[in-house]
């Protein structure tokens, strides 16, 4: 069993629900995606230390930006915290835009924003 966390939800007691422990100490491998995220895991579960990690979602940093087709469009959707990341999105459609002016982004969801 891969176990992957892409929110603080699973883990938003001080201590996680005894199924939520039973799935996290229970899985072959625990992948986060992000630090933060894991940190908080092995805090609740430190049993998952040796077999967990982060797998940041999106592309490597180092592979340059690919060309967009004008009508290129990119949609975020989740809840509007600041911990999802959307301000990553926004900096990356600003980037993508000097090159290619017609690139939109969407957003959606809802949270604090």
């Amino acid at each position: 069993v891969l176990l992957a966390l892409h929110s603080f939800n699973t883990l938003s007691s001080a201590a996680p629900t005894s199924l939520a422990r039973q799935v996290l100490e229970g899985a072959a491998r625990v992948v986060a995606c992000s630090a933060a995220l894991l940190a908080e895991a092995r805090r609740q579960v430190p049993a998952i230390e040796p077999v967990s990690s982060v797998i940041h979602p999106g592309a490597e940093r180092e592979r340059p930006i690919a060309a967009a087709p004008d009508a290129a469009r990119l949609l975020c959707i989740g809840a509007l915290e600041p911990h999802k990341g959307f301000d990553l999105a926004i900096r990356a459609v600003a980037l993508l835009r000097m090159r290619h002016p017609a690139v939109r982004l969407r957003i959606a969801g809802s949270g604090r924003a």
